[in-house]
Formats: C-alpha cells, sequence, structure tokens
C-alpha cells in the first residue's frame, strides 16, 4: 500500500474491525488491503470531477457507493457501513490534495517557456 494516499484508508478500515483489527485473518487482512486499493482508486476517480467538493450530490454518490462497497465486500460490518463511509469520505477531503500531486504527470515545459 502506498503510504500517502492508501495507508491512511486502510488505518481507518483496520479501526472499523471488531476490535479495531488485533485480531483479524491473513485472509481478511488481505481483502482490506485489495478493498482499499479500489476504494482509493474509485475515490480518485470521483474527486477528479472538477468542482467535487462543491458538488453534494456527486458527494452522495460517491458516498452511497463506499457504502455498498464495505458491504458487499464485507471489508466492515454491515452496522459499520455508514460510519466508515462517512470517515472515508472526510479522510478523502483532507487527502485530495496529496491524491491529486500524486497522480498527476510531470509537466513538460512547452517550447515558449524553454525560450525556443
Amino acid at each position: 500500500l502506498d503510504p500517502q494516499t492508501e495507508a491512511p484508508l486502510f488505518s481507518l478500515l483496520l479501526d472499523a474491525q471488531p476490535g479495531k483489527g488485533d485480531d483479524i485473518s491473513d485472509d481478511h487482512r488481505q481483502r482490506l488491503i485489495k478493498g482499499t486499493t479500489t476504494i482509493v482508486q474509485e475515490l480518485r476517480k470521483r474527486t477528479a470531477i472538477p468542482d467535487f467538493w462543491r458538488n453534494a450530490v456527486q458527494q452522495k454518490q460517491a458516498r452511497g457507493w463506499l457504502v455498498r462497497h464495505l458491504d458487499m465486500q464485507d471489508l466492515v460490518g454491515f452496522e459499520a457501513c455508514e460510519k466508515t463511509a462517512d470517515e472515508l469520505m472526510n479522510l478523502a477531503r483532507r487527502l485530495h490534495p496529496t491524491w491529486t500531486e500524486a497522480g498527476r504527470p510531470t509537466p513538460t515545459p512547452s517550447p515558449l517557456q524553454s525560450g525556443a
């Protein structure tokens, strides 16, 4: 997991486990890792939409996707899906600047900038 973009969400999923994730199986840990990467990819895609964080409809759709994904992939208990989705959305909002920087290709200077 990428320590900047994925590890914080993985930690949140671990904290949402019964017993704070202290005693989870290797199989469940691998499912959480895979789920984390999927969540980050999906949230990065959704938050790349201009003004995503100002658009309540798009945020509600992303949160709904999170709740369904958490439940369908059995990443957290059903009773924790709503709360965990809210926490993931809040964390995604805070991490968004690092996601956009990490995912942005290195800019290539134009011929005008290089003085050619």
